[in-house]
């Protein structure tokens, strides 16, 4: 069937990059610099090496919290354990979204996943309080208290059961939220010019066209023949509109769907800004000669090569002139479709879905 019928857009990235993880040293919360530590290895050391004392980066709320995020994740192994630091990440998370055009994808789950971790360590603290038990008793000292009985244990057992396993899928959302913001931050160390350049879109209508970045361990399952991608941008039209979330994608590309009225950019984990201003140049041109584009890939036929890196593919030069720090010089300005949607001319040459 051919691809321009659901206008689908997946702009696979084709560079591949390790960053060697390590143990950081501790840091708490409040510290002044999670850069002073010469001897971190880990992620939080992948920003330090680009210069994170650039006062340009106090314009991201989160960056002073990342090496407590690490510390957090490395060293809280019992969800018994209470820290100030994911809530503080979390409210400069949303802070920094509100902010930028450019955000975070993983907050909402994030979100979701410590309101839930909370509501049953909350719950096991009230029943362990109500049986004058600590909330890491064992069966012997429950045994001890009077009034205490069998049915008791088991309901501790099952609560701390549902505790664990909603600890463990926070600290997996908070993870996922930690390494995107790394590599938001890299990225715009990286290019700063075309951060500024994609923080700035505006959708066809002229209202604001959000653009969230989220971060995958792993792509693509079982389809080993994609599993050496590293980014991928998904992009699409409806109803007049760009947008990440159409039925379309739903259908045909259910593990992909992202926003709906705004764009999704998902990258290895671990990735260095590079990659993402890779796949920034992809979205880039494709935003400014979309119809264009998907004229050339119906032109192409099974010719075109999905990704586009195929020779001669524009959309493959600006994201590796982007991947080299360059912005791609074959652009209209941003205001040029605001401009249009203003004078009410229209946008879009293809049937919407």
């Amino acid at each position: 069937m051919c691809i321009m019928r659901y206008q689908i857009l997946l702009a696979l990235c084709l560079s591949w990059c390790f960053l060697n993880g390590g143990k950081a040293n501790a840091s708490s919360l409040t510290q002044r610099d999670p850069c002073s530590h010469e001897s971190l290895t880990s992620a939080t050391a992948f920003y330090c090496q680009f210069g994170i004392r650039d006062s340009a980066l106090n314009r991201f709320p989160t960056y002073r919290y990342l090496g407590a995020v690490e510390v957090y994740l490395q060293t809280t192994t019992t969800p018994y354990i209470i820290s100030l630091t994911p809530q503080y990440f979390l409210d400069r998370l949303a802070e920094r979204n509100s902010k930028f055009l450019i955000r975070n994808g993983c907050i909402t789950s994030l979100k979701e996943s410590f309101h839930n971790y909370q509501r049953q360590l909350n719950k096991l603290k009230q029943l362990t309080a109500a049986l004058g038990v600590s909330i890491e008793a064992k069966k012997k000292d429950l045994t001890q208290h009077k009034g205490a009985g069998i049915c008791d244990w088991s309901l501790i057992r099952q609560m701390r059961r549902t505790l664990w396993k909603s600890f463990r899928r926070f600290k997996s959302e908070l993870s996922a939220a930690y390494e995107t913001e790394v590599i938001l931050l890299a990225q715009f160390i990286h290019n700063p010019s075309l951060f500024e350049a994609v923080n700035s879109l505006v959708n066809l209508d002229g209202s604001n066209l959000p653009i969230y970045v989220h971060t995958r361990p792993a792509f693509f399952g079982s389809q080993a023949i994609l599993q050496h991608l590293s980014g991928m941008v998904v992009m699409s039209q409806q109803g007049g509109l760009f947008s990440s979330d159409t039925p379309a994608i739903r259908q045909g590309h259910p593990h992909f769907v992202g926003h709906k009225d705004a764009l999704t950019v998902i990258v290895q984990v671990r990735a260095p800004g590079a990659i993402l201003s890779h796949e920034y140049g992809h979205l880039y041109y494709l935003y400014h000669h979309w119809e264009a584009y998907t004229e050339y890939m119906e032109q192409m036929g099974p010719r075109y090569q999905v990704g586009g890196h195929g020779s001669g593919d524009a959309s493959g030069i600006a994201a590796e002139l982007a991947e080299k720090g360059e912005m791609p010089d074959f652009h209209m300005p941003w205001s040029f479709r605001k401009r249009k949607a203003e004078r009410g001319q229209p946008l879009i040459t293809l049937a919407d879905e």
